[in-house]
Order: C-alpha cells, then structure tokens, then sequence
C-alpha cells in the first residue's frame, strides 16, 4: 500500500444452481400473482409453456391468477425456450429478456408473449453467477 497500490475489493456474486425448476415456478407462485395484478395483464387468461430443455412446465393464468404449474408431459409447443444459464438469470432477475435475447442465440420467446414474460420475470438487482 505504501507504494502506490490501491485496495480495491474484487468483483463478487453468488454462483448459483436450480436443481428443481419446476418447484422454483411453484415457490413463486405468490410473487407471479402480485406482478400481474399490478399489471396490463391483471386479467390474463391462458397457458405458457416454458421449455427447459431436460423437461418442459406449464403456468395456467386464470384472470390474473395462478391456477396451475406443472411438468409438461406431451410435446405442447412453447412459448419460451431456455438454456441452463439463462433459465437461471431470468428466473433471479439478474438480466432482462432483452439481455437474454442478445447474448444467448438459443433462448427465445415468441413476440406476443414478450409483455407477458417482461412481467412475470422483471430484471431485479442481483448478482447471480450462472456456472452450471
């Protein structure tokens, strides 16, 4: 320090890995709600299939509410397609679809249900370290 050298601390976030995604959707079930109630789609009525890769889930919205998450087991097509690393981003909010968008080719959303996925999954300040 005497010499010229500057204490600085070193970049740091958490690394992180979601064993069960499908209990992750259901854990924030509550937290899904509180978003669409303040929301454009308060009243949003429908299915949104995400595709995880390993298995596919499904979130039934019924008015603004969550009626159902469970695995897919029959081949419904998706409207959000993810890999490993950006299911955990965007699950924890450290970056936006937009951001996913831009660097992963691979994850995907249809444009209609655009608004509906910026709702559900807002990006929100964190420091997630997606290793996994």
């Amino acid at each position: 320090m005497r010499l010229g050298a500057e204490q600085r601390l070193p970049p740091y976030a958490w690394q992180i890995r979601i064993a069960d995604y499908l209990r992750l959707l259901q854990k924030m079930k509550s937290i899904f709600e509180r978003r669409l109630a303040k929301s454009k789609h308060h009243s949003y009525l429908g299915k949104v299939n995400f595709n995880f890769r390993r298995f596919k889930a499904q979130v039934s919205i019924e008015n603004g509410e969550i009626a159902d998450i469970r695995q897919l087991n029959v081949d419904e097509p998706c409207v959000i397609g993810l890999n490993p690393p950006a299911s955990t981003q965007l699950l924890l909010g450290y970056r936006s679809r937009e951001e996913l968008e831009a660097c992963f080719p691979d994850f995907w959303v249809k444009p209609e249900f655009r608004g509906l996925i910026d709702i559900l999954f807002p990006k929100t300040p964190s420091f997630i370290h997606a290793a996994y």
